[in-house]
């Protein structure tokens, strides 16, 4: 995706800058869902907060956002898409044994879409962020988070997916 447009920075002159927040995971075990990212913005710049993922189970609906969140079930699961100029979309998850077990795609990036899980029990990488050298140094920003999982008891045991490399969470 491509970084926001760039604003002119006027010495003197007083800018707002606001950061959001990152989505909080959910929890399985507790019945919590996931939340969406706040909105962040400098100046007239604005940049949405990334979707949440999907909760597996019953209805599996990932969030669109900035970039989007990852769903839980490969056939049924719908993905969250990501905002043009601003990131990509999540990825598709996979049950990978009996029972409710399942293992999430990752959340989209500023940089790449979410990983997609087909096979095996670890979850899907959240995609790339982008760098950025506004600090001096090059930095990557907005990473996606990596996938969850939900073990229902059988054999099967699911392994988080790691986040995107700029801020991702695992």
């Amino acid at each position: 995706s491509n970084i926001e447009s760039q604003i002119s920075i006027i010495p003197g002159n007083t800018y707002v800058v606001s950061v959001g927040g990152g989505g909080v995971g959910g929890n399985g075990t507790t019945g919590a869902y996931p939340t969406n990212g706040s909105t962040s913005s400098v100046g007239t710049v604005t940049s949405i907060g990334g979707g949440r993922g999907g909760s597996g189970g019953g209805t599996d609906i990932a969030y669109d956002g900035g970039s989007g969140g990852g769903c839980a079930n490969q056939s049924t699961g719908v993905i969250g898409q990501g905002t043009a100029g601003q990131g990509y979309a999540g990825g598709r998850g996979y049950q990978p044994g009996p029972g409710n077990n399942y293992v999430a795609g990752g959340g989209g990036g500023a940089g790449a879409v979410g990983q997609t899980i087909t096979s095996g029990s670890v979850a899907g990488a959240g995609g790339i962020g982008v760098a950025s050298s506004i600090t001096g140094s090059s930095t990557y920003y907005a990473g996606g988070g990596g996938g969850g999982g939900y073990n229902d008891g059988s054999s099967v045991t699911p392994t988080r997916g790691l986040g995107g490399t700029g801020g991702g969470g695992n």
